[in-house]
């Protein structure tokens, strides 16, 4: 049977629009195609109460890890660990002026030290008070207020290259660990994004006096990144005592990294423990199909037809490609977007 080049043509727009689904942009519309990409988002866990006589216990698979999202301990509020009829029992037999309840203390850095990183721990509520964490009159009723989430952690006993994507992956160094395989001058650590997105990276340090004891250099230095397309040498630097910060946003989508193994272990002279997230940001390249023309210039992407001077505009939008693109042959391949 004879095939019309109309059909050859909308059969490579079938395959160009089933490429673009693989890679997780959404395609709807009848004579134009929107393209949307698909974000994932992960949750963190709900904030749970934990009273006097229970014992928090959070879990994550091998392959996660525990990363403390809240931890409050006192007397926040009247509820389960706290009754009302509690509280006026105790109104009458305490002064006025002292706090029966709403008396509290943020203990996320010590839940930090104990949980965040291990991919289990045990706490039970009633020894927290040993930590010298009384913020209530001594003799109260008090419990723990809690969240905790588990993030993605990659193993290098198997591999030093970790490929990214929007959903991020962690890469724990801890004091205690024994030397390391990879993130040396000898095997660096690799990490890809897929093409035409960039690479951010953010530490969250988890020594529980942080803020007290780290001096305050310009560029508190804790490891070398190679840009390998353009190689490019950077000093990864953290700047402040933030729990969370952002050390470094990549100039293409693939880097080497060298830790500065004195300083790290300086870092972790408490039995603290450094994640380093990796996320891909920006909108990937997306392959246009043969009858079709690209060009792209950082966060806009113009497509345009060989056989006319049709074109259309794209624009990337928090990772995702916002526009629409028409069609250079006849019909255009009609889906709707799934959840």
């Amino acid at each position: 049977m004879k095939v019309g080049l109309d059909e050859i043509m909308f059969q490579r727009r079938v395959i160009y629009l089933k490429r673009m689904m693989f890679l997780g942009l959404t395609v709807i519309g009848s004579n134009v195609c929107s393209i949307l990409s698909k974000a994932e988002e992960v949750k963190a866990s709900d904030v749970v109460d934990y009273c006097q006589s229970e014992t928090f216990q959070p879990r994550c698979s091998k392959s996660e890890a525990i990363l403390m999202t809240s931890a409050t301990y006192g007397r926040m509020q009247i509820g389960r660990c706290i009754t009302a009829k509690e509280v006026d029992e105790q109104k009458s037999v305490t002064r006025d002026d002292a706090p029966i309840i709403g008396c509290y203390a943020n203990i996320l850095p010590l839940f930090d030290k104990k949980c965040s990183g291990n991919s289990e721990c045990d706490i039970r509520v009633i020894e927290i008070g040993s930590d010298d964490v009384r913020p209530c009159l001594a003799g109260l009723n008090v419990y723990l207020e809690t969240s905790f989430t588990c993030i993605r952690v990659v193993d290098e006993r198997r591999s030093c290259t970790a490929s990214v994507s929007s959903d991020p992956i962690h890469l724990i160094i801890a004091s205690n660990s024994p030397q390391r395989l990879c993130g040396t001058k000898a095997k660096p650590w690799t990490v890809e994004a897929p093409l035409g997105q960039r690479i951010s990276i953010t530490a969250l340090d988890f020594r529980p006096s942080l803020s007290d004891q780290r001096d305050r250099r310009p560029c508190h230095k804790i490891g070398i990144i190679l840009e390998k397309p353009l190689q490019i040498t950077t000093q990864m630097c953290r700047n402040n005592a933030k729990r969370e910060e952002e050390v470094y946003l990549s100039k293409r989508n693939s880097i080497d990294i060298v830790f500065d193994g004195s300083q790290v272990d300086e870092d972790n002279s408490e039995d603290g423990k450094l994640i380093f997230r990796f996320r891909a940001v920006g909108c990937s390249d997306i392959l246009p199909p043969e009858d079709m023309w690209l060009k792209r210039n950082e966060d806009l992407m113009t497509i345009g037809c060989y056989n006319n001077r049709q074109m259309w505009r794209l624009n990337c939008t928090r990772d995702r490609w916002i526009g629409v693109i028409g069609n250079c042959s006849k019909g255009c391949v009609s889906m709707m977007r799934g959840e």
